[in-house]
């Protein structure tokens, strides 16, 4: 950026995941646009107001430029005229992740809930993968990359709502236990799936499920749910 490398921060949190640059390898290829829906649906599912860097719904990658302020040409335009199958559907991803969101409520909190006294409130629940509530001794666990949480929000009628987020951040495949739930879990969303991701009528799943190395998956149920 014309100021001899000594512009933006230096920490680049990246990986290459084996090949820099572009890679015709079909399994480094293919992690690198799963990474994209977990990166995506990690930001989209948060507390808090979601940023979204314009392009990263459609795989920019600016060419490993992290500060492409003064760069006015193809490193830093949205061509979307140039639009292939799998930006696509990253994008159609991203628009089903935005209208997850706005059906449910509790994603839109204004703040932080955690650790709530009443079990019947819409406070964030940590999950270990034996499906129970995360217990201290699992926060200072430095090889665990496997976690959850669950939200619940009342619908209005009574009646209550659940989101069970869980994620595999490592490199192997982790069981995971689901929390009993009185109307049983429905699987919307793995990130594996390489065509949106989203169950357009999810049947009903049995515990314990299997997650792929770095995947996140998403269920929905109603009813009351046991984590004691």
């Amino acid at each position: 950026n014309r100021e001899d490398n000594n512009d933006g921060h230096r920490e680049n949190l990246s990986a290459n995941y084996g090949v820099e640059g572009p890679t015709d390898d079909p399994e480094i290829d293919a992690l690198r646009w799963r990474q994209q829906r977990n990166f995506l649906a990690t930001l989209l599912l948060a507390q808090g107001v979601p940023m979204l860097q314009a392009g990263d719904e459609l795989g920019r990658s600016q060419q490993g430029n992290n500060n492409a302020y003064c760069q006015d040409n193809p490193l830093s335009w949205i061509d979307w005229t140039s639009l292939d199958e799998r930006g696509e559907a990253l994008c159609a991803f991203t628009r089903r992740l935005l209208e997850l969101r706005r059906q449910y409520r509790v994603l839109q909190a204004d703040e932080f809930r955690h650790d709530a006294e009443d079990p019947s409130d819409d406070a964030i629940r940590w999950i270990n993968s034996d499906g129970k509530p995360m217990r201290e001794a699992h926060w200072h666990e430095r090889d665990n990359r496997a976690l959850g949480y669950l939200l619940r929000e009342n619908d209005g009628n009574g009646d209550a709502r659940r989101l069970l987020v869980l994620f595999n951040a490592s490199t192997e495949p982790q069981r995971f236990a689901l929390p009993p739930s009185e109307g049983g879990w429905r699987l919307m969303l793995d990130t594996v799936d390489t065509h949106c991701g989203f169950e357009q009528d999810p049947a009903t799943v049995e515990s314990p499920r299997q997650l792929a190395a770095r995947s996140i998956q998403i269920y929905t149920g109603s009813g009351r749910v046991d984590t004691d």
